[in-house]
């Protein structure tokens, strides 16, 4: 069973239990992080390694790299 998408925009750290669809789903992903930035680690490869999406989140004052 998977969380949905609300319960990963208010808590961040249900990302670990979200879909695959979800894990790929950029709002979804930065508001995730947003509310807990270790959820980075659940995101999808393609978000994890998509220089953009990495760059929008720095740029929005989150530490990833702590």
């Amino acid at each position: 069973m998977y969380c949905n998408r609300y319960t990963v925009k208010s808590n961040g750290g249900a990302l670990r239990y979200a879909s695959p669809e979800l894990r790929d789903d950029e709002e979804v992903v930065n508001n995730a992080i947003m509310k807990d930035a270790s959820a980075m680690q659940y995101a999808s490869q393609r978000l994890r390694s998509y220089k953009e999406f990495i760059c929008s989140l720095i740029d929005q004052g989150i530490e990833l790299f702590g």
